[in-house]
């Protein structure tokens, strides 16, 4: 599950910048694969920091939007980095994002849903076996 659309990253970085960023066979349009495939992945690596706390995907209606704008700025730094339009810009984004995602991780920051941060805990359920106290036997 992406927590980001396509139409999300045209809104954010405009198509022409999409152009650039996903046009693989240089044809002038947006690679609707490529851009699909580096939201998934973004998206993937956005629940491998948040797992630690939270069941992973997160599903809240609407997208938190720091769910929405970490996918977007990975996204892109995932299909520039493929390519030559790698800038010092997007690759800021996304470190940014990663230390965001690490704070989150590590309970220095909330993903601003209140249910979900709540109590959030590790995200590791308490499964602890009953007590059980061993004494000595009586013959009879």
């Amino acid at each position: 599950m992406a927590y980001a659309s396509k139409q999300d990253m045209i809104d954010s970085f405009g198509e022409r910048t999409m152009v650039m960023l996903s046009d693989r066979d240089e044809d002038g349009e947006m690679d609707e694969a490529a851009i699909t495939a580096a939201l998934e992945a973004a998206s993937s690596e956005i629940d491998g920091y948040l797992s630690v706390r939270y069941s992973t995907p997160i599903v809240v209606s609407p997208t938190p939007q720091v769910l929405q704008g970490s996918a977007i700025d990975i996204a892109a730094y995932r299909l520039a980095s493929n390519g030559l339009a790698l800038s010092e810009d997007l690759r800021k984004r996304y470190e940014d994002r990663r230390q965001l995602l690490r704070d989150i991780s590590q309970e220095k920051a909330n993903l601003g849903v209140p249910e979900l941060d709540q109590g959030a805990g590790d995200g590791v359920g308490d499964f602890r076996a009953p007590k059980v106290s061993f004494g000595t036997s009586v013959r009879i």
